[in-house]
C-alpha cells in the first residue's frame, strides 16, 4: 500500500496524468485488510520499508545539515549520538506468544542486509563519479567487501571501521589531489556509515518482568530444586539484591516453559546479534511492568545464566508504567546505584541509565492528568537522585499517537521539559499511524525529524521561566491530579467499565482486524480484563465512541474543585505562565475535539451502562467549560484553527462509518441480550465482518487514534 502511495506521490509531482490514473486505479483496487494477521516477521518487513525508503535518506540528511553548520561536514564525533534509530518489531515480546529468538535473530539479520544493499547503491553512485586515477582499486575493494557481506552472511570481516577508514583514506586523497570533486557525496556516505553502522537500526528486547521473574525462579528450581527457590523467597529485598547480582552459574538445560526458555534465547540472541551487526545492533533488554531493582537484579541473574561472554554489554532497562511503580522510581534507582555489582556494570557502561517510562499504561491507570503529572515529577526525581550519584539518566518515553498515549503534539511537550529534567537524549516510539502519517514520506520525516531534533534544544536556548514550575506549581499540580485521580479511579473501578467496552466499542475486535500480530490483551486465554487489556485497544475503543475518555477525564472534576474554592484563577494563572501544564490542557483540547456524544446518545437510558454513558459526558462538558475558562479561549482549539479544521473534516468523513459501526455493535448487543430470533438480515457474522470493516477507515482517518 505504502508503495502504491509513494509511487503515486512521485507521479504527481511529475504531472504524469498516465501513471496517476493507474496508481488511483491500483489503490481502488487493492484490498485495505488482511485475511490473515501478520506474522511478528511480516511486521518488522513492513517497518523496515520505511527505514530503507525513508528514514535513510531522511536522518541522514538532517545529521549532515547540523554537522555542516557546525563546521564538521563528514560527522565526525558527532552523529553516533546526534540520531539513532531503535526498533521493536521482532524484539518486543511482551505478552506476544509469537515473537521468538529465532524471529529476532532473523528481524536483525534482515536490518543487516538492507542496510548492505542500501550502501552497495550508494557505492555504485559513487563509482559513477570517482574515475580519478588510483582511487577506482581503493572504491571497489570497498564495494567488493559489502557484495561478500551480502552474499556471506557468516562471513564476518567487513566492520564499520574498515568501511570509515577505506571512505576516510578517499576523501583525504580527493581533498588534495582532485581539487575536491565530489567530495560533498563522500562525505554523505561516511555520514550514513558513521550513523548507521552495520545495523541500520538498534533492536530492543522487550518482556515483561513477570515473566522474567518466573523464569528465573524456573531455572533456579531446575538447577537447585524446589528448597531453593523457597530460600530465595523467603530473603528479605536487601538479601535477594546481593544473591541476584551475584548470580553467575551458567544454565545449559531446557526450561519446562517456552516463554522462560525464550529469556534465556533472546539473550543469547543478542549476543549473536552483536557479534553479526556489532554492539549497537541489540544492546537493550526492557522490562514492562517494572517495579524496580529486584526485577533489574533478576533480569542481571538472568543474563548471568544464559553464558554472556566476558561483560555484560548490555542496558538493563526498567519500564515504568503504573502511578505506584513511577512514585517509587526514585527510591528503587537510589538501590541500584548503591549497590556494588550494579555500579561496576554502569561503570562499563558509561555511566549511562536508560530508564523507560509508559504514557500509554500510565494514563490507561491513572488517567490524563494524574499519569503526565507523576511522570513528570517521576523524571525530576530520577534526574536528582542520577545526578547525586554521578549518573547520567537517559528517558525513554513510551508514546503512542494521541495525547491518551503520550502524543498529541509532541515538540511542544519536550520543548516544556525544565532544566531539572536531564535532557541529553529525548528517546521517544513512534507507533501506529504516527509513523505512515508522519514519517511516511522523506520531506515529512525529515520535517518532523527536525521538530524533535530541535525540541531538545528549545528549552535550553529560550526563556527558563516557561518551564520552571515552582514549589506552589507542583502543589498545585499535586492537588489537581489527585483529584482527577479518583474521579479516574472511580469511573475506572465501575464492575461495568470494561463490558462498556466490549459491548459498544470495538475492544475484542482488535485481534480480528489482522492488522498486527499482538494479541489485544496479555492474558493467556485472551479474557478481556482491565489489568491485562493493552493501551492501543483501551485507547482506541474510546476514540472509536467519540468520547475520547483517557484524554482528559478526571481534569474537569480536577478544576471544578478549585472553581468551588474561587481559585479557579491559580490554575489559569498556571497556563499562561508554564509551558507544561499549557500543552497538556492542549493536548486535551485536541481530545475533546474529536468527541462527538451525539453518536452514543441512545445509550444515555440504557439501562446496564446508561449511568456510566451519563458520567463520562458530564465530565466531558465539565472539562470543555472549565478548560476554557482558564485558556481564555471561546471554543476548542481556537488558536490552532488548521488543526481543528483538519480534524472537522476528517470527522464528516468518517460519519457514516461511525454510524454503521454504531448501528452494528447496538444491534449485535440487542441479540445477545434478546431471548427473541435474530432478524436473518443481520447475522452475528455479518455484524461482526461490518464492524470490523469500519474500524479500517476509523482508525486511518483518525491518524493518531492509537
Amino acid at each position: 500500500m505504502l508503495a502504491i502511495i509513494t509511487d503515486l506521490a512521485v507521479a504527481m509531482e511529475d504531472n504524469d496524468l498516465v501513471n496517476i490514473r493507474k496508481r488511483l486505479h491500483q489503490l481502488g483496487l487493492t484490498p485495505f485488510f488482511q485475511s490473515e494477521p501478520p506474522t511478528p516477521y511480516e511486521e518488522a518487513i513492513r517497518q523496515i520499508w520505511y527505514l530503507e525508503n525513508v528514514f535513510f535518506e531522511a536522518c541522514s540528511a538532517l545529521g549532515a545539515r547540523v554537522s555542516n553548520a557546525l563546521g564538521r561536514p563528514d560527522g565526525e564525533g558527532l552523529n553516533n549520538g546526534m540520531l539513532r534509530i531503535g526498533f521493536w518489531p521482532g524484539g518486543d515480546r511482551d505478552g506476544n506468544p509469537y515473537v521468538g529468538a529465532d524471529t529476532t535473530l532473523r528481524v536483525a539479520r534482515k536490518l543487516k542486509l538492507t542496510l548492505l544493499r542500501c550502501y552497495r547503491k550508494e557505492f555504485r553512485e559513487l563509482r559513477r563519479l570517482i574515475t580519478f586515477k588510483g582511487l577506482e582499486g581503493e572504491l571497489d575493494m570497498l564495494q567488493g567487501m559489502i557484495e561478500e557481506a551480502i552474499f556471506s552472511p557468516s562471513d564476518l570481516s567487513l566492520k564499520q571501521d574498515v568501511l570509515l577508514h577505506g571512505l576516510g583514506r578517499l576523501e583525504k586523497k580527493v581533498e588534495a589531489e582532485f581539487n575536491g570533486l565530489y567530495l560533498d557525496q563522500i562525505r554523505q556516505l561516511i555520514f550514513k556509515v558513521r550513523m548507521f553502522g552495520l545495523h541500520f537500526a538498534s533492536l530492543d528486547i522487550r518482556q515483561d518482568a513477570r515473566v522474567v521473574t518466573k523464569a528465573f525462579k524456573s531455572l533456579l528450581e531446575a538447577q537447585e530444586g524446589a528448597e531453593a527457590v523457597a530460600r530465595f523467597d523467603a530473603m528479605d529485598e536487601a538479601e535477594a539484591l546481593d544473591f541476584l547480582f551475584a548470580y553467575d552459574t551458567v544454565f545449559e538445560g531446557t526450561l519446562e516453559e517456552e516463554r522462560h526458555q525464550d529469556v534465556l534465547e533472546s539473550l543469547r540472541a543478542m549476543q549473536e546479534i552483536q557479534r553479526h551487526n556489532g554492539e549497537a545492533g541489540c544492546h537493550r533488554y526492557i522490562l514492562s511492568n517494572c517495579s524496580g531493582a529486584y526485577h533489574i537484579a533478576i533480569l542481571h541473574a538472568m543474563a548471568k545464566a544464559s553464558g554472556w561472554e566476558s561483560s555484560l554489554t548490555v542496558d538493563l532497562v526498567p519500564l515504568f508504567e503504573s502511578i505506584q511503580d513511577l512514585d517509587g522510581a526514585r527510591a528503587e534507582m537510589q538501590k541500584l546505584y548503591t549497590h556494588p555489582v550494579y555500579a561496576a556494570h554502569l561503570d562499563l557502561r558509561g555511566g549511562d541509565q536508560t530508564v523507560m517510562l509508559g504514557f500509554s499504561d500510565g494514563t490507561k491507570d491513572g488517567g490524563y492528568l494524574r499519569a503526565n503529572w507523576a511522570i513528570y515529577r517521576a523524571k525530576q526525581r530520577l534526574t536528582d537522585v542520577s545526578r547525586e550519584h554521578g549518573r547520567t539518566v537517559m528517558f525513554f518515553d513510551g508514546r503512542g499517537g494521541p495525547p491518551a498515549r503520550g502524543g498529541g503534539n509532541t515538540h511542544r511537550f519536550y520543548a516544556s521539559l525544565g532544566r531539572d529534567i536531564e535532557n541529553r537524549e529525548i528517546q521517544t516510539t513512534i507507533q501506529g499511524q504516527t509513523i505512515s502519517s508522519n514519517f511516511g514520506i522523506p520531506k515529512s520525516a525529515g520535517f518532523n525529524l527536525e521538530l524533535l531534533f530541535t525540541a531538545g534544544v528549545k528549552n535550553r536556548l529560550f526563556d527558563e521561566e516557561e518551564t520552571r514550575i515552582l514549589p506552589e506549581d507542583e502543589a498545585l499540580l499535586d492537588e489537581l491530579g489527585t483529584t482527577s485521580y479518583d474521579h479516574y479511579l472511580a469511573l475506572r473501578n465501575r464492575p461495568e467499565f470494561t463490558d462498556y467496552l466490549a459491548t459498544f466499542g470495538t475492544l475484542k475486535y482488535y485481534g480480528e482486524t489482522n492488522i498486527g500480530s499482538r494479541p489485544t490483551s496479555r492474558a493467556k486465554d485472551g479474557a478481556i480484563n482491565f489489568e491485562d487489556l493493552r493501551a492501543i485497544p483501551f485507547v482506541g475503543s474510546w476514540s472509536q465512541l467519540k468520547q475520547n475518555v483517557p484524554g482528559y477525564f478526571g481534569l474537569g472534576t480536577a478544576l471544578e474543585a478549585l472553581d468551588r474554592e474561587g481559585r479557579l484563577e491559580e490554575a489559569a494563572s498556571l497556563y499562561r505562565r508554564n509551558a507544561f501544564f499549557r500543552t497538556l490542557v492542549e493536548n486535551s483540547m485536541q481530545s475533546m475535539t474529536k468527541c462527538d456524544f451525539r453518536l452514543t446518545a441512545h445509550l444515555a437510558a440504557h439501562p446496564q451502562f446508561g449511568d456510566l454513558w451519563n458520567t463520562v459526558h458530564e465530565e466531558y462538558e465539565r472539562t470543555r467549560v472549565l478548560v476554557l475558562a482558564i485558556t481564555g479561549q471561546q471554543k476548542l482549539m481556537e488558536t490552532v484553527p488548521s488543526i481543528r479544521e483538519s480534524i472537522r473534516l476528517r470527522d464528516s468523513i468518517i460519519m457514516p462509518l461511525l454510524v454503521i459501526q454504531q448501528f452494528a455493535l447496538t444491534e449485535m448487543e440487542r441479540q445477545t441480550s434478546s431471548t427473541e430470533p435474530a432478524d436473518s438480515d443481520w447475522t452475528p457474522e455479518l455484524l461482526r465482518k461490518l464492524i470490523i470493516r469500519t474500524m479500517y477507515g476509523i482508525v486511518n482517518a483518525s491518524r493518531n487514534a492509537v
